[in-house]
């Protein structure tokens, strides 16, 4: 796993960057038998949903991807991932995702958001989640 961050005070943005060797979420995705036919946009569709999860024996999970997605629309920002063969760009108001044919098997995420004084989300104005995660 690598990561790395810039932070551009002219501009007021943060870019973090995360990249992991893994299998890739779409082939993550796809090891659960109701989802092995799935595409990459399908299955990362998939992975975005509360409550999805690839996790087994009772653990909970499926909230982290989703709660990434809302912190970026929240905060203005803009969440880019490359995963297998499959692409997802998320920014305020649209959701994008595409079949990319590479040869990439990781995951690259590129989180890029607003960082300044005169902006900040307070909690609460963040919608309570169903669930508690912790």
């Amino acid at each position: 796993m690598f990561s790395c961050g810039q932070n551009y005070p002219e501009a007021g943005t943060l870019q973090l960057t995360v990249i992991d060797f893994g299998i890739g979420i779409p082939n993550r995705v796809r090891t659960l038998p109701e989802n092995s036919a799935m595409t990459a946009t399908e299955a990362l569709e998939w992975a975005f949903q509360p409550g999805n999860s690839t996790k087994q024996n009772g653990v909970q999970q499926g909230e982290g991807l989703h709660l990434l997605q809302e912190f970026v629309k929240k905060n203005h920002g803009n969440l880019m991932i490359f995963s297998n063969d499959g692409y997802v760009t998320i920014g305020d108001n649209e959701i994008i995702y595409k079949n990319k044919c590479t040869t990439f098997l990781g995951t690259l995420v590129n989180i890029a958001f607003r960082c300044d004084q005169s902006y900040y989300c307070l909690a609460s104005k963040v919608p309570q989640l169903r669930k508690r995660i912790f």
